[in-house]
C-alpha cells in the first residue's frame, strides 16, 4: 500500500514536468522566431490568426497518468523485492 501511495505523486510530478517543459519549449521557439518577410511576397498574404492548443481525447491524461503510475508502481515493487536479502531466491 506504501508503494501506490508513492507511486502517486511521483506520476504526478512526472507528467508536470513533461507539460511544463513541453509548454516551455513552445514559448522558447514561439520567442525565438523571425519571419523571412522581404522576400517580395505580399504582407497581406500572411496569416493574421494563430491557433494554441491541439484537440485530442481529454481521457488520454488520465490514462497517461494511471499507466505512469502503475509504472512507476512495477519499478518500486522489483527495486523493493531485489534490494532485500535472500530475493527471489
Amino acid at each position: 500500500m506504501k508503494i501506490i501511495i508513492r507511486a502517486i505523486p511521483i506520476s504526478a510530478v512526472l507528467h508536470a514536468a513533461y507539460f511544463s517543459l513541453t509548454f516551455l519549449e513552445g514559448y522558447i521557439i514561439t520567442k525565438a522566431y523571425v519571419p523571412d518577410v522581404g522576400k517580395g511576397e505580399s504582407v497581406y498574404m500572411l496569416q493574421n490568426e494563430v491557433a494554441f492548443g491541439f484537440v485530442g481525447n481529454p481521457f488520454s491524461f488520465v490514462y497517461s497518468f494511471i499507466a505512469l503510475a502503475f509504472t512507476c508502481f512495477i519499478i518500486q515493487f522489483v527495486f523493493q523485492k531485489l534490494t532485500r536479502k535472500g530475493s527471489f531466491r
